[in-house]
């Protein structure tokens, strides 16, 4: 029933995949609505052709409600919300209907069809009885009126005293004013064409004039700040952003465990990131946009040019996709602590450096509407806060730290109901987003410098905040960069999506190639020649890692998506049935139309003869 009530007019779509309403989008106007169901009672449509009909139907109904079905129209693949993403081709099917329906519409009487648009109007007068969830007052009265306007419509077409054309006019604009009624509120335009597109050719300009003489076969760049989840695919970019429902979920939690802002499922996304991540991810250039000027020429960014749009730099401390780390590497620690803890245990495990980064303790804190803080939480940077005054909307505290020396600031903040946090310094002053937990690189401080950041809290009245600041310890991170240098690193000769292909001289101590390259089983590796794929090493839970021996080799990493051949027989198995059923019916075509070509009748121009 409630699949049935779906095919109304402006209903809420599915999206997510849990909830009280999860069911397939499929409305496809009422026009289709009304008159496919009389593709059944239509004289001149062969039994055989309805009854095949009506086993797809309940075959796509099946797959609708059975879940072990709808896996495999997903590819043997549930995607990560959006489901039923295969539903256009029940909608494709139900206008196929209706379309041959309506090509045999002056086989109807008006009275079928009328009786077919008083049952659709009883059906919609039910759904609105009993209330169903997806059905809103709007979706009765629309769906009401253009089953009216359609059942109207099919009459007039199947009399013949009306012109064709005329009538066929008529339905396309009732089509289009359903479709302007029914379906434009539910689209939410957040920004205009020119905010989103109009730098995209300054992108191109500034990323030529950066990257034109690097002959690096392989890296990533990233913006300091992106405007939407994909940004790397519209400015055709390799990045380390990513939103893609066959995104693994287990690299999608290592990538917030580290501090990208992402949704633990399907996407991570790059803000100011820190020097660790950058050469985790082999990050070489970050583009600033001119009206952001997060980044700055320090020790860790070297500029390079800059236009009205963008500003790009260059990160100095690169590496590539592959180098060299100690086998502790396997035993890093990505579940417990905040973001920084998870980082600098990555470089304690994978360079043996401890300490990278250095917490800074905070000052003072100073409460608006807050309940004041205790100082066992003021330590340990986790908070329970509740507003003083609940009828008023607005609540926040503002943290003031000291930095202990001159070095890099990171900050992290983890609180589910934070507007925004503002920062601000001798040299640092902006407003920056924390509606997901993430970590966030602010640049360079002097020692001494004081730093208030003041983090707004809106619509609740109760929660939880988790605070991190803290200091890159810089001689530290570059004997760690040097170490991986060291250690070595991938020399790439070649590079495709399938087939990685370089060379690395391996040093003793280390014993595991670390990659940026999402764990699959479909990679296979070769050490010198050699299929060693068993060597093949999860790293974090998410990223690829290969044992390596020491000394000079040659490297080759090769994928084949997973089920990439058994796809490749069943499409060519269906395709010969496609071909071969075509020739069939062909040739059964040829011999009917033979057989028929006997009785044929006289041509006209016999009798004028």
């Amino acid at each position: 029933f409630d699949f049935l009530a779906n095919h109304l007019a402006s209903l809420d779509t599915t999206i997510r995949s849990s909830g009280d309403i999860v069911l397939p989008n499929v409305y496809c106007t009422m026009a289709t609505v009304v008159i496919a169901p009389m593709y059944f009672f239509c004289k001149k449509i062969s039994y055989k052709k309805k009854i095949a009909a009506v086993i797809v139907l309940i075959f796509f109904y099946a797959s609708f409600v059975l879940n072990y079905i709808n896996f495999l129209w997903h590819g043997l693949h549930f995607p990560n919300d959006l489901p039923f993403r295969w539903s256009y081709m029940y909608s494709f099917f139900l206008i196929l209907l209706a379309y041959n329906a309506l090509t045999h519409i002056r086989s109807f009487d008006a009275k079928h069809i009328l009786l077919c648009a008083g049952a659709i109007f009883a059906f919609i007068i039910v759904v609105q009885k009993v209330e169903q969830k997806n059905v809103s007052t709007s979706t009765v009265y629309i769906s009401l009126a253009f089953t009216a306007v359609f059942a109207l419509l099919y009459v007039v077409m199947s009399s013949r005293r009306w012109a064709r054309a005329a009538t066929e006019l008529f339905l396309l604009c009732a089509v289009m004013t359903e479709i302007v009624v029914a379906d434009t509120g539910h689209y939410n335009v957040s920004q205009s064409k020119t905010a989103y597109a109009g730098d995209y050719y300054q992108y191109q300009e500034i990323r030529e004039l950066t990257e034109i003489e690097d002959s690096t076969p392989f890296y990533r760049t990233e913006l300091s700040a992106l405007k939407a989840r994909m940004d790397p695919c519209w400015y055709g970019y390799n990045g380390a952003s990513t939103f893609s429902s066959m995104a693994y979920e287990p690299m999608s939690k290592l990538q917030r465990k580290l501090g990208m802002y992402g949704n633990n499922i399907n996407s991570y996304t790059y803000n100011p990131q820190t020097p660790v991540y950058n050469t985790m991810n082999a990050i070489k250039y970050i583009y600033d946009k001119a009206d952001y000027n997060y980044l700055k020429e320090d020790g860790v960014y070297t500029k390079k040019f800059t236009n009205d749009k963008f500003t790009s730099y260059e990160y100095k401390y690169f590496l590539p996709i592959a180098y060299c780390v100690s086998s502790d590497i396997l035993d890093w620690d990505t579940g417990s602590g905040t973001p920084i803890d998870v980082q600098n245990d990555y470089i304690s495990t994978a360079a043996g450096v401890s300490g990278v980064y250095e917490f800074i303790p905070i000052d003072s804190i100073e409460y608006d509407n807050v309940n004041q803080f205790y100082p066992s939480e003021i330590t340990n940077g986790s908070f329970t806060y509740y507003k003083t005054n609940s009828s008023e909307d607005y609540c926040g505290v503002t943290i003031q730290i000291t930095m202990p020396k001159a070095q890099r600031l990171c900050l992290y903040v983890d609180c589910k109901d934070l507007k925004n946090a503002t920062i601000s310094s001798e040299s640092y002053a902006g407003t920056r987003n924390f509606d997901e937990p993430m970590v966030l690189d602010l640049g360079e401080f002097q020692a001494g410098e004081i730093v208030d950041i003041t983090l707004s809290i809106t619509e609740s009245d109760s929660g939880s905040i988790k605070f991190r600041a803290a200091g890159l310890n810089m001689s530290k991170f570059v004997s760690a960069y040097n170490t991986f240098v060291g250690n070595g690193v991938l020399n790439i000769s070649s590079f495709s999506d399938t087939r990685i292909t370089g060379s690395i001289n391996a040093a003793a101590e280390a014993g595991v190639l670390y990659t940026s390259i999402p764990y699959d089983h479909g990679w296979k590796a070769y050490i010198d020649g050699v299929d060693r794929s068993d060597e093949i090493v999860e790293i974090g839970g998410a990223y690829m890692g290969l044992n390596v021996p020491s000394g000079q080799h040659s490297i080759e990493l090769r994928f084949t998506p997973k089920g990439v051949l058994p796809g490749l027989v069943l499409t060519a198995l269906t395709t010969a049935a496609l071909i071969a059923a075509a020739v069939i019916f062909k040739k059964k075509k040829d011999l009917l139309t033979g057989k028929l070509s006997k009785f044929a009748p006289i041509p006209a121009t016999y009798y004028v003869k």
